[in-house]
């Protein structure tokens, strides 16, 4: 009985661990974050400012807010 006692608490608190580090990654939560590296290598290669933001999920100002030389939170982790 004992053996089951722990084994529930450990698939308790590692569900519990899971969910915490799930949720930690999120961005969602953050507010628009965008890599400005991956903005500078997508308008090297030709991609309007519309398109790239359509790829990563953000708007438009957000992506110009990458300006040549300009890092972003996300970008400077």
């Amino acid at each position: 009985m004992v053996g089951r006692d722990r084994l529930s608490w450990a698939v308790v608190f590692g569900g519990l661990g899971l969910l915490a580090a799930s949720v930690s990654g999120c961005s969602s939560l953050e507010g628009s974050h965008v890599d400005c590296n991956v903005v500078r290598l997508q308008r090297e290669a030709g991609r309007s400012d519309a398109d790239i933001a359509s790829a990563l999920g953000v708007s438009v100002p957000t992506v110009e807010s990458c300006q040549a030389g300009g890092a972003s939170p996300a970008s400077s982790k």
